[in-house]
């Protein structure tokens, strides 16, 4: 249930900037995994990919899919990731940061319509959702 929820929560939210390749794009495999300070199991874990393409991303799991869009401000301090259902859809925003670092990606974001996240801590009884995510070799 928190598997498919994470999935869920997380694709639902980013828009689209297919005219310059991400630093993000390529294929990311989820090595670690939050919600609210719970954690998933490795064994859920191995089935989670995140892939960053033309402005826009797929979460995997389990053989599914699902596609959203995402704006990136690297400029800002963090770097912010804005994620939405649609392109067009300003007002279902999931604000969140993000942190590259070589080839490993952290992203800490809430649910649609709350404040970006200040760091990459999320509280016990928040609704923040952290991913730590390793280049695919």
């Amino acid at each position: 249930m928190l598997r498919v929820s994470f999935a869920c929560l997380f694709v639902i939210v980013t828009t689209s900037q297919a005219a310059d390749p991400s630093p993000l794009d390529g294929t990311w495999n989820v090595t670690r995994a939050e919600r609210t300070g719970k954690g998933l199991l490795a064994d859920e874990l191995k089935t989670m990919q995140v892939v960053f393409k033309d402005g826009k991303m797929a979460i995997k799991v389990d053989g599914g899919s699902q596609e959203a869009g995402f704006k990136l401000d690297p400029k800002a301090n963090p770097a912010t990731i804005d994620m939405m259902p649609e392109p067009d859809d300003d007002k279902k925003i999931s604000r969140g940061i993000y942190k590259l670092d070589g080839d490993t990606l952290t992203i800490c974001w809430g649910s649609v319509g709350n404040d970006r996240p200040k760091d990459f801590t999320p509280p016990a009884n928040g609704s923040l959702r952290l991913m730590v995510l390793s280049k695919a070799k």
